[in-house]
């Protein structure tokens, strides 16, 4: 998992960030599989999904467009991006 609004951290010295280690001990952010956009990327053949929500991080709407990464029931992960509303 990358989140583009937290810092690399190749050296491992933040609480959070970007890297493999962060990755491993799910400190980049909160597990996002239960999002729409993501549950419905995996599961629909077509493998994208869609979703408009209020975002609790942000205080505003965000609507989010997400892609399965690889074959149905075999990919190997989605990206999901956003915009603020």
């Amino acid at each position: 998992m990358l989140d583009t609004s937290k810092p690399d951290d190749p050296n491992n010295q933040l609480g959070q960030g970007n890297s493999y280690d962060h990755f491993k001990n799910k400190t980049v952010n909160e597990n996002h599989n239960s999002r729409v956009a993501i549950f419905s990327a995996q599961q629909f053949p077509c493998g994208l999904g869609i979703e408009t929500k209020f975002s609790t991080s942000d205080n505003q709407d965000e609507s989010y467009v997400s892609r399965r990464l690889g074959i149905h029931l075999d990919s190997e992960g989605t990206a999901r991006i956003s915009t603020k509303q």
